[in-house]
């Protein structure tokens, strides 16, 4: 009696794989958690950005036009800690000695929005599928770009206040994704899936940034 739980375990993706997904024409909405490679950047003249792995959140929808194709759309968060180094150019009315190097150890804001086709290989619940996609990352470095501004009023509880504000350094870039994974429609309503994939990033002033993803999606089915 004890191995019957195990036996029923053991037969639930055999089941899953032979029971009728019937997705057509319906609408996802979900969550997705993944896991984001650390990655070393070279950029111009020596610069360089080493940025650590680290989990990332999000939401996303889905289409699905028939058992097999179907369009989504994601947005996600991250925020990595980065090291970058950035060797100064000599220059003697600067007094600075030769082969100085400025280090930033910060944390990065990283925000991914993404367009996917994915295609489903089978019609059933437990499926293998591919994606692509194309999208735009917008990444904040948290580094003071400028002077900052200040700005000073009344307030009803504290009185007189005053603040600084300054602009950071930015920039948005664009994106292409590749992913296989593994899809089960547990039931009418509710749709897991586990994947991998890859996001090339196509950055102006270095190479292209590469990063392995892995990870898992949860929505709803309707």
């Amino acid at each position: 009696m004890r191995t019957l739980p195990l036996v029923l375990l053991l037969s639930l993706p055999a089941v899953a794989a032979a029971q009728s997904a019937d997705r057509e024409g319906t609408w996802e909405a979900g969550i997705k958690l993944m896991d984001m490679s650390g990655e070393f950047i070279q950029g111009e003249r020596g610069a360089s950005l080493d940025v650590e792995g680290e989990l990332a959140w999000g939401f996303f929808g889905q289409y699905n036009l028939n058992e097999h194709l179907a369009f989504a759309g994601e947005f996600s968060w991250s925020d990595p800690d980065y090291l970058a180094r950035f060797p100064l150019d000599p220059n003697p009315g600067q007094g600075l000695p030769p082969n100085t190097v400025i280090t930033v150890d910060a944390e990065l804001d990283v925000w991914f929005t993404n367009f996917k086709v994915v295609y489903n290989f089978m019609d059933r619940a437990l499926t293998p599928y591919v994606e692509v996609g194309y999208g735009w990352t917008s990444v904040d470095s948290n580094i003071q770009d400028g002077p900052a501004d200040t700005g000073c009023w009344w307030d009803p509880w504290w009185g007189y206040m005053c603040a600084s504000f300054y602009d950071t350094y930015s920039n948005t870039v664009t994106s292409v994704l590749y992913g296989v994974g593994i899809r089960w429609d547990m039931s009418d309503t509710s749709v897991l899936k586990l994947w991998y994939g890859e996001r090339d990033t196509d950055l102006d002033r270095s190479e292209n940034l590469k990063q392995d993803a892995y990870g898992i999606d949860f929505a709803w089915k309707f």
